[in-house]
């Protein structure tokens, strides 16, 4: 099997299990694939390590369908996430970190972003899958994040860690859709408001207050507001 080198530098940037949530279950649902890699790991002091990473693939079926709606091949997201070409990327993932202490990774080409994930997200998500599924299905021109995979990497030393593979919306959108604003949603009206910077990303109640406008036009669907 093909060994995968990678010299790692800072190593306290790697750990992004930071507090008990990261922590993953046990695995034990049935629609999974686990698989195994050899990792070859070369340390800041040139010492080498072989290690085992398992891989478990969590609803692989349902993913795979997914990615096959919008057209995504295995061997698209193999080039998007290669180490050869994200090392700069690596090295400077540590800094990706969102407020709420998620994990941040963004691929060289920004088509995909990868997030760790609590394990109560997880287990919503695994849970609300299949109304996912089916309403992507049903809605393929609809605005909602794109999620490709989700898994929980295991190596030794390390607990294991749940990460989601989802699409870049705006990346994925078509250059010819012009984008007027850009709103980062979380279901909440506390403190969820942006007073100053046109370009800034707006939130929940910026977004509420386009019910002047009564709707937002875009090319891949329209949003209507009731008063």
């Amino acid at each position: 099997m093909q060994l995968n080198k990678i010299k790692i530098e800072n190593v306290e940037q790697w750990d992004v299990a930071k507090g008990k949530n990261f922590i993953a279950k046990p695995v034990t649902e049935r629609n999974l694939h686990r698989s195994t890699l050899k990792m070859k790991t070369i340390s800041s002091h040139h010492s080498v390590i072989n290690e085992d990473v398992c891989i478990s693939d969590y609803a692989f079926s349902k993913f795979r369908e997914l990615r096959e709606l919008d057209q995504i091949t295995h061997q698209q997201i193999k080039e998007s996430l290669s180490t050869t070409v994200n090392k700069e990327k690596v090295f400077k993932a540590g800094e990706s970190e969102g407020k709420s202490g998620s994990f941040f990774f963004f691929s060289h080409d920004d088509k995909f972003i990868i997030k760790t994930m609590f394990q109560e997200e997880l287990d919503i998500m695994i849970e609300s899958l299949r109304q996912y599924h089916d309403y992507i299905e049903q809605n393929p021109s609809s605005l909602i994040a794109r999620i490709y995979g989700v898994f929980q990497v295991e190596m030794e030393g390390i607990v294991p860690v749940n990460l989601l593979l989802m699409a870049n919306t705006i990346q994925s959108l078509s250059p010819l859709n012009k984008i007027i604003k850009v709103f980062d949603l979380k279901g909440s009206w506390n403190n969820r408001i942006v007073h100053q910077g046109e370009k800034q990303t707006k939130k929940d109640r910026n977004l509420l207050s386009c019910k002047k406008q009564r709707q937002i036009k875009g090319q891949r669907g329209l949003l209507q507001f009731d008063q």
